[in-house]
């Protein structure tokens, strides 16, 4: 039999500075923890044995000795729906959060990670269970940029605070909790789940918000649980942070794009508006206010004013995703969507925000409850 050892760093080493540790015939003192078996490849492949070891010097922790703040390497043990479990020492794990995977906001983060991979990380939390929770995001474990976040308000937003324009809140949920979460911000996260209720986002380790389900899309025809699976990546806006502490968010397109800058009072008789074609009806059509939860209706008559003589219905006439400017003509106070005329408009080619076009969606002017 031959064997092969795996040399395991503990948290005192850094996997870049290895080389800086350690030279090729160096004598160390290791200790074995554990044994397997494995077949090496080709006909007449041998059976090897593998000895996973780590330094003498430096043994595993156990959970009660592991403080928020300390560099660890981390053994990818599994990968589970929305985490990594991963191997600190001779008995302990950890789990990464799909948040705290990676700085980027990537598609599906878990299927980087690999069985038995080593990666760097930090300790970010321990729970009175003993969890250990470990972040493997550059802009956690570099020292630097860790001091800043864990340092005054100052250098956090020196270091990190352009990224919550970016959308990237995980940072700020970090340093000042979800009390730092505020009407109209765009974010970033991966779908934590989809029901009757809505879309449940995760945008921070210990952070979900919600999406009901006439906000999750612009287009009313989708089947949120099919467009919205979980760990899906999507951006959206949140729309409002109630006295409980819980957050209303917007995924639709309309919402993240252009915002909600224009309320009910702004939008009277007589005003000019911008608006985004959404969907067709008999011979009219229903446009998205832009800025707005709100709706308008445009029938073919309004819009063949200028040429009296043209009867086209409006879906021969306009696009899906066509921007114009329109007058309104009437609020209906009893909950039905604003009447409006256009004034001129313009093609629009909505850019995919998700992996999928969306289209834009008509909402009744009442307020959603």
């Amino acid at each position: 039999n031959a064997f092969y050892g795996v040399l395991e760093p503990q948290e005192c080493l850094r996997l870049n500075t290895l080389d800086e540790e350690f030279s090729a015939g160096q004598i160390v003192n290791v200790k074995v923890l554990g044994i397997s078996d494995r077949k090496g490849r080709g006909k007449e492949s041998k059976e090897y044995k593998d000895l996973e070891l780590c330094l003498d010097n430096a043994p595993g922790k156990e959970p009660s000795s592991f403080n928020v703040g300390d560099i660890v390497t981390a053994k990818v043990q599994s990968s589970g729906n929305r985490n990594l479990r991963v191997k600190l020492g001779n008995e302990t794990s950890g789990f990464v959060d799909i948040t705290e995977i990676h700085d980027s906001w990537l598609p599906n983060p878990l299927k980087y990670y690999k069985e038995n991979q080593y990666v760097p990380g930090r300790v970010i939390a321990v729970e009175e269970n003993g969890t250990i929770l470990v972040s493997l995001r550059e802009s956690v474990v570099n020292p630097i940029q860790w001091k800043a976040l864990t340092g005054s308000t100052l250098q956090y937003k020196k270091q990190q605070g352009h990224r919550e324009a970016e959308g990237d809140l995980r940072s700020l949920l970090y340093k000042l909790g979800n009390e730092a979460l505020k009407a109209d911000m765009i974010f970033i996260g991966y779908i934590n789940d989809t029901n009757d209720k809505g879309c449940f986002i995760r945008i921070g380790r210990n952070c979900v918000i919600r999406s009901k389900l006439n906000e999750v899309s612009d287009n009313p025809k989708i089947n949120p649980q099919m467009e919205f699976p979980k760990n899906k990546l999507v951006i959206g806006r949140i729309l409002a942070v109630r006295e409980d502490g819980k957050v209303d968010a917007s995924l639709k397109e309309s919402i993240v794009k252009y915002g909600l800058y224009i309320n009910a009072d702004q939008i009277r008789q007589g005003s000019t508006v911008e608006g985004i074609v959404s969907e067709f009806y008999g011979d009219g059509a229903k446009v998205a206010i832009c800025g707005s939860p709100f709706t308008g209706l445009l029938n073919a008559e309004n819009y063949h004013e200028r040429d009296s003589e043209s009867t086209q219905e409006l879906r021969h006439c306009l696009e899906v995703g066509q921007r114009l400017k329109a007058k309104v003509l009437r609020v209906d106070k009893e909950k039905q969507p604003i009447r409006i005329k256009p004034v001129s408009y313009t093609h629009l080619t909505l850019p995919t925000i998700y992996s999928v076009q969306i289209s834009v969606v008509a909402v009744s002017l009442k307020k959603k409850k």
